[in-house]
């Protein structure tokens, strides 16, 4: 069987891995994260990284600008954190 067959435990997993990223995160603080091809940035897929971050006490993703090491953590200042 394909890893890919069961959406549903793709999602599972995914809301699991948010939760423990949650729990490691301060607000504001964020890592970036390569995209390859199995994953895409849904707003422009031909982004290569992205920040994935705590705001409000949940996961955010948004698109890394600068060439950062894969693993970087990173403050984010210039997003709204209310």
């Amino acid at each position: 069987m394909k890893k890919r067959e069961f959406p549903k435990d793709w999602e599972n997993t995914s809301i699991i891995f948010g939760r423990a990223l949650s729990g490691l995160l301060e607000e504001g603080e964020g890592i970036v994260v390569d995209l390859d091809d199995d994953t895409f940035f849904e707003m422009d897929e031909s982004v290569k990284k992205v920040i994935v971050y705590l705001k409000n006490d949940q996961i955010c993703i948004t698109q890394c600008e600068k060439n950062l090491e894969e693993g970087t953590i990173v403050i984010i200042h210039n997003l709204n954190l209310n």
